[in-house]
């Protein structure tokens, strides 16, 4: 698909962007909804993505570039979930790294020829990958920004960004040295030059995405900031001792980006039959608000056997009528060995819909409630259309989520879901049904303010790009301070500096 240039631009005057991340499949709407938002302004935008974002970028009309695995087939993979039950960051980032690692080569390949391709004035990158895009930006001169769309920190509740902030020097600087020598021939051929003397040093990722980041640094909020509904954070999203009183913050929070409701509602990947099946099932129900939305994400505890038993066998123990995404395995099939298979089977026929791709903004606030593992973007939804949660974390920030949400009168904070019951769960959604119109009304209370927001986080990102192009892009100040980082005294490729000022009104 030819990227949208600005009408009577061409060339340099076109204001090319590429938009670079990996995420979990829930965030890759923020990413989405920012390339949406810039190419309605006139940018010429290009993305390059995981494959779960290719279908709704086409609906968009964004160029998009499939890259490397679906992050969905990876977390289901046996190594990756045995690690998120054990709720152990180090575990899961070990088994990550080993599921990720076949793709490597093809995936640094096409970023590569993507990057190329598309010539654009400023790199957009989420921070997973940051230091191979810095990399390719620094060896094609073109400057770079984070864009971070996903919450960063020490978990991995359902984001896959690391906390660069949080990085002793000595530490990032020997993680960087070690990723040039592993993939320092994959970047040789991809680009055509060494890596060595265009691979970023600790300072200049520091400067980046440091907690005191010295270049503007996009990101949205983190779920602490979400439950207090604040929207301008004054540092960076991280769990840090002291804020810095008195500093200009370089920090830019723009706020919970979406997509247009209202096209994201027609958008053509949907199956119409389903769209059909959620609208009758609705239909049917024995009363207003009786329907449960069952949302989890692609996080596996235990396993998609022990998750789809205790979720069905409680909607049944309590009478619950619910639809059901089965995009993460919860499904019929993954206990159809169990001995209570045909009872489960015939409640699940009348009282249960599974849909693969639904389209929540066409009925979740008609839903009673949402059941699910405690994940920022489930949140965030809940929210949005005034909906109280029933959470059962799984790993990371799940559980911070859930106290957080529990502390703010917007959901029912449960135990960890591995050592959760079906007698637990069933009670609560039994108890529930009972009293949701109050928590409902509370909730309605405290979010009718905030109705707006997702336009403002459209218009703030607008904003801030057009300022970043006309004063940083367009005067080569991010170039040259960029040059400046690399040519810091230091040791080799991975040198640590003192920060540096750059020309940021």
């Amino acid at each position: 698909m030819t990227p949208v240039a600005v009408s009577g631009m061409s060339g340099k005057e076109s204001r090319r962007v590429m938009i670079i991340f990996e995420s979990t499949p829930g965030a890759v709407r923020h990413y989405l909804a920012a390339g949406h938002c810039l190419q309605q302004q006139g940018f010429s935008i290009s993305m390059v993505g995981p494959p779960e974002g290719q279908s709704m970028a086409q609906h968009f009309g964004l160029a998009y570039i499939s890259n490397g695995p679906a992050i969905s087939e990876i977390l289901a993979k046996p190594s990756v979930i045995a690690a998120t039950t054990a709720n152990s960051l180090s575990k899961f980032e070990a088994a990550l790294a080993t599921e990720m690692e076949p793709f490597e080569a093809a995936s640094i390949h096409n970023l590569c020829s993507a990057v190329k391709g598309f010539d654009p004035q400023l790199l957009l990158s989420s921070l997973r990958n940051f230091h191979r895009v810095t990399a390719i930006g620094n060896a094609l001169n073109i400057p770079l920004l984070p864009l971070a769309l996903q919450e960063p920190n020490k978990s991995f509740g359902d984001c896959l960004e690391p906390a660069w902030a949080q990085k002793k020097d000595g530490d990032l600087a020997a993680f960087l040295a070690k990723e040039l020598r592993r993939l320092s021939p994959i970047y040789e051929q991809s680009l055509g030059v060494s890596p060595v003397d265009h691979w970023p040093s600790a300072s200049q990722i520091k400067a980046l995405t440091g907690e005191k980041p010295v270049f503007p640094y996009l990101t949205i909020y983190n779920h602490a900031m979400h439950h207090c509904h604040t929207r301008h954070p004054p540092v960076l999203p991280f769990d840090i001792k002291k804020p810095f009183i008195g500093e200009p913050s370089r920090v830019l929070a723009l706020g919970n980006l979406q997509l247009p409701e209202q096209e994201e509602m027609s958008a053509a990947h949907f199956d119409k039959s389903e769209v059909l099946q959620i609208e009758k099932f609705l239909a049917d129900a024995p009363g207003a608000k009786h329907t449960v939305y069952v949302g989890y994400g692609h996080l596996i505890c235990k396993s998609t056997n022990f998750m789809a038993g205790l979720i069905l066998r409680s909607l049944m123990a309590s009478n619950t009528q619910a639809i059901v995404y089965a995009g993460s395995g919860i499904a019929l099939a993954a206990i159809e060995q169990e001995a209570d298979f045909s009872a489960l089977k015939a409640f699940c026929e009348i009282n249960v819909l599974f849909v693969k791709n639904p389209p929540v903004v066409r009925f979740l606030s008609r839903c009673l409630c949402c059941l699910h593992e405690g994940s920022n973007a489930m949140l965030s939804l809940a929210s949005m259309y005034s909906l109280v949660s029933i959470m059962t974390p799984i790993a990371g920030a799940h559980f911070a989520n859930a106290a957080e949400a529990a502390k703010a009168s917007q959901g029912v904070a449960l135990p960890a879901m591995a050592k959760m019951t079906v007698a637990q769960l069933s009670k609560v959604l039994s108890d529930f049904k009972g009293n949701h119109w109050k928590q409902q009304h509370e909730l309605w209370s405290r979010w009718e303010v905030h109705a707006n927001d997702d336009e403002l986080a459209a218009g703030r990102l607008s904003r801030e790009i057009q300022r970043i192009f006309k004063e940083l892009v367009s005067t080569e100040y991010l170039i040259k301070d960029m040059q400046e980082l690399k040519a810091d005294e230091g040791n080799g490729p991975c040198r640590c500096c003192a920060y540096k000022r750059v020309h940021v009104a």
